[in-house]
């Protein structure tokens, strides 16, 4: 199974959203976009990835204009980059429209991060950002993160240089932290080497502000961003790679600014090698969990019936018991 995985080439994907709709601005050749698809739900672009990557699917979609064509060509990583609030970035990248339907408050990926654990297992990265800069990944590769405030405006000079922003405002400083934290994250991911299936999941408050040169700036920022993103997985998968970026309504979220402190130490962040996080939950549980159940109560009735058939066997002269006892006796 994983060398068919490992047969994966050429693949840049960059979806954006504002509004109601997503934009794919790039695809590879081997995977197909309809001329007039369907509308595509939040909770189905998980889905979607999963059959881009070249998993089956156990159900449905009601979306069906983008697909892979090719089952030997699959991407080495997926981004799922969503901006909350301000969609003036999306409204500046070109490419191919698709209509979404807001059914959910965020991109869930579960079922894809099981399906990745499941083929890869330790050769598959797994790192998540949310929009309250929460920081976790599976392998604990993301503990020299940081966020204090020479480290947030070092790595955000290297991709823009900020004039109105500040990190003495709330908002700004949430933007410009967590952005520090998607580049790090990568930087680091590219460090300790990347795997064979990788899945980052980024989440991005854009405040909206009323003064158009601070307005420029944020949408400047994020925009930069972007483009840095696909820079370094660029860097680290050649073309072998999906990004994925959707505006969504800031009051899809849940409006709390209990962010990671400026001003914390590294023993204030717990590791995530020290939290004992459960498994994520895939629709196939299900399915094994019938199995198990079943499989459990067909060995508990056959055991009750061989138990009561033996009880209540007659030992005559046709039976085993009947002789080899006998022969026994005989002998003694």
């Amino acid at each position: 199974m994983q060398s068919y995985f490992s047969c994966l080439i050429l693949c840049c994907l960059v979806v954006a959203g504002y509004g109601n709709e997503l934009v794919v601005t790039h695809k590879p050749s081997y995977v197909t976009l309809e001329d007039n698809p369907s509308s595509i739900k939040v909770s189905e672009i998980q889905h979607v990835l999963s059959a881009v990557h070249g998993f089956t699917l156990h159900k449905e979609l009601s979306f069906g204009g983008l697909y892979a064509s090719s089952p030997f060509t699959n991407p080495k990583a997926s981004v799922v980059l969503t901006l909350y609030g301000d969609d003036q970035v999306t409204k500046q990248l070109q490419g191919s429209r698709l209509n979404l339907k807001t059914d959910d408050v965020y991109v869930p990926v579960q079922s894809l991060k099981h399906h990745l654990s499941q083929v890869f297992h330790d050769d598959s990265n797994v790192v998540e950002i949310g929009h309250e800069s929460k920081v976790s990944d599976f392998d604990g590769i993301l503990e020299e993160l940081s966020d204090n405030p020479k480290q947030i405006l070092s790595t955000l000079s290297d991709i823009y240089t900020t004039k109105q922003l500040n990190l003495s405002d709330p908002e700004s400083a949430v933007l410009m932290r967590q952005a520090s934290l998607i580049l790090q994250s990568l930087n680091l991911v590219k460090k300790s080497g990347s795997g064979n299936a990788d899945l980052y999941t980024f989440e991005l408050y854009v405040p909206s502000v009323k003064d158009s040169a601070l307005q420029e700036e944020i949408t400047g920022l994020v925009k930069a961003l972007v483009e840095e993103v696909n820079k370094m997985m660029t860097d680290m998968y050649g073309d072998d790679y999906v990004v994925l970026v959707l505006s969504l309504p800031e009051s899809n979220i849940v409006q709390s600014r209990n962010t990671r402190s400026l001003l914390a130490t590294d023993d204030a962040v717990p590791s995530a090698k020290d939290i004992n996080l459960a498994e994520a939950w895939s629709e196939d549980y299900p399915v094994i969990f019938h199995i198990i159940l079943w499989l459990v109560v067909f060995m508990a009735l056959l055991i009750i019936f061989v138990t009561h058939g033996m009880m209540t066997m007659d030992p005559g002269s046709d039976s085993i018991i009947y002789r080899m006892t006998t022969t026994r006796i005989k002998k003694d």
